[in-house]
């Protein structure tokens, strides 16, 4: 029993595995049919039982036509689509009750796990922060992040991409400036809104010194409602209308207008740390906040903090250092998806100090307040980095495993400068990658992702599919069963050993009261030859009615009324004799 149930407990886990999305190479067709046929021959395994000793076993008299087989066939089939529907339609209600409890009996842990599902996760539920408007970093990660295109950037003018393509692209979609030991939240949490001129741009910041570069972004609308508007990095514009100001860097969109997702122009001035002059920077802000400047209270990992970003910045410019501890940062520690924090330490101290290895997010947390110890106003923004340029489309489109944190460093003149501690060769590239020559673009021709390209029709999913199927296999199935009629079952001696009581002829059923009369009761799955070697005092009539049972039943002699009769009466008559006895009269010979 043992062993089967393990086996049902690993196909189960198997089918969960592929429902989940592993392997990603597979289509998801393939990896919901495999995910059926795995949960089904592990039910098929653990549904096996070792014969019993009174175990009944029957067989068809009438052997098995191609009817028989169709409907079999059709059955099997139904089975494995009404697995399909329900393994494909189950796992995501499921998933929901499980959040819901989760968030009532143990609302940490769903804090934790609102903002710590994937690393490049996708734009759904609570990616961006919680109802607190908070993002704690994880103690622990395990992230799985897929390749689905999730922002396509068309350029206005194409010539601007040669300035992108020299060094890594960064699509912003929101900043987090207040780090309180545990997360990120934005300054503000009173929403302004903004609308736009009477030429329909919506200023939000001053240009840098450096390009303005006018785009297009195209993105899916988040089911949650948390829409922020996502451009290139150093956005300065935008002309759509109203957004919401929640923080300087985080600006909410209005219900989007296009089906299914969102479609706005904005212009941007995005400047590297690397872009920057070697000389003539200005590193205080006197007009900064004091929450971008606000480290970890003092203790043993704030003292240990400002060391080592001394340590790490060395003597020089205002860009020599930046770039000494975007380069301490980017070779000293490692890039991991997965962390372990065995010892249930704060984030960041067992990211820099102890596991020294981690995401994104908690590079670009450590550059932010290494930045700080050294005087420098910064946050952390999340977004993309690296894309695909495709140059026949003039489109830049970012996968779901391309979603970034990287940390923005203030300097007066140049505004926020986006600076990455993030291993380059882990994250992405040290530049952005250009499509091969004739290389398909993602999605569809007007630069919106598609929703799931496994799609089988308009309006078609797979759950649906697997539904339908079901229905189309097991109504002829069941109308071919009931056609069938009923059929009469009898049991193999040789293979079972067992006799089933279903349509018994009369004399059996009288030979099986005799025997209870007589203190041997026929126990089920009995055989008439094991039954006769039980009784006591066998009577003369014994081998007759063996002899009569075997030819009718299982050697195919027809059965006879008449020889059938007489052994009825043979029995009842030893019956009646060995009841005189029970009763206490005298012993009476049968009649044979």
């Amino acid at each position: 029993m043992i062993p089967r149930t393990a086996f049902l407990l690993g196909s189960t886990a198997l089918a969960y595995a592929l429902l989940s999305g592993w392997p990603e190479a597979l289509p998801s067709l393939m990896k919901s049919c495999l995910a059926v046929l795995a949960w089904v021959a592990g039910l098929g395994v653990w549904s096996q039982r070792k014969g019993r000793r009174n175990e009944v076993a029957a067989r068809e008299r009438r052997r098995p036509r191609w009817p028989d087989y169709l409907a079999i066939g059709m059955a099997i089939l139904a089975v494995d689509s009404g697995f399909l529907w329900l393994l494909g339609a189950a796992p995501r209600p499921l998933e929901s009750a499980g959040l819901v409890l989760e968030s009532h009996f143990r609302p940490e842990a769903a804090a934790r796990r609102a903002v710590s599902v994937r690393d490049a996760g996708a734009r759904s539920g609570n990616w961006l922060w919680t109802r607190e408007t908070r993002r704690p970093l994880p103690r622990r990660t395990d992230f799985k992040p897929g390749t689905k295109p999730e922002v396509f950037v068309r350029l206005t003018n194409r010539a601007d991409a040669a300035a992108l393509l020299d060094g890594r692209v960064y699509v912003r979609a929101f900043v987090l400036s207040r780090y309180d030991g545990v997360g990120w939240s934005p300054l503000s949490r009173t929403p302004l809104e903004i609308k736009a001129d009477d030429s329909g741009v919506v200023k939000l910041a001053a240009a840098g010194p450096g390009q303005t570069i006018l785009h297009e972004v195209f993105h899916s609308a988040d089911e949650g409602g948390q829409n922020v508007l996502t451009a290139l990095q150093g956005v300065t514009e935008a002309r759509i209308s109203p957004l919401e100001r929640i923080d300087d860097g985080l600006f909410l969109l209005p219900p989007a207008t296009v089906a299914g997702g969102y479609q706005y122009e904005v212009g941007s001035s995005p400047m590297r740390i690397e872009d920057l002059p070697d000389g003539g920077l200005v590193a205080g802000w006197p007009g900064a906040a004091d929450a971008l400047l606000a480290l970890p209270d003092g203790g043993g990992f704030g003292t240990r903090l400002r060391s080592l970003a001394h340590t790490a910045a060395g003597v020089g410019s205002v860009k020599e250092q930046l770039l000494q501890v975007q380069k301490h940062l980017r070779t000293t520690l490692g890039y991991s998806l997965v962390t372990a924090n065995p010892q249930d330490m704060d984030p960041m101290e067992n990211f820099l100090f102890e596991e020294r290895r981690g995401h994104c997010e908690y590079f670009a947390t450590a550059g932010a307040l290494m930045t700080r110890a050294l005087g420098l106003p910064s946050r952390v923004a999340y977004g993309w980095a690296g894309g695909t340029w495709y140059e026949s489309a003039g489109l830049f489109v970012f996968r779901a495993n391309e979603a970034h944190a990287w940390t923005e460093v203030w300097l007066e003149t140049f505004g926020w400068v986006s600076m990455d501690p993030t291993p380059q060769s882990t994250g992405g590239g040290e530049q952005a990658r250009v499509a091969a020559a004739g290389e398909p673009l993602p999605g569809a021709a007007d630069g919106e992702p598609p929703e799931d390209p496994q799609e089988v029709a308009p309006g078609m999913t797979l759950p649906w599919l697997g539904a339908w199927l079901m229905l189309g296999f097991g109504f002829p199935a069941g109308l071919m069963a009931v056609l069938r009629g009923k059929r009469r079952f009898s049991a193999d001696p040789e293979s079972c050993g067992g006799i089933l009581a279903l349509e018994a002829p009369g004399y059996l059923k009288v030979w099986r009261r005799a025997c209870a009369a007589r203190g041997t009761p026929m126990p089920p799955g009995f055989t008439l030859r094991r039954q006769i070697s039980r009784v006591p005092e066998l009577p003369g009539f014994a081998a007759e009615l063996l002899a009569y049972h075997y030819a009718t039943r299982y050697e195919g002699n027809p059965p006879d009324e008449r020889v059938e009769k007489q052994l009825v009466r043979r029995i009842r008559a030893w019956e009646a004799g060995f009841s005189g006895i029970k009763t206490g009269g005298s012993p009476q010979t049968p009649v044979i």
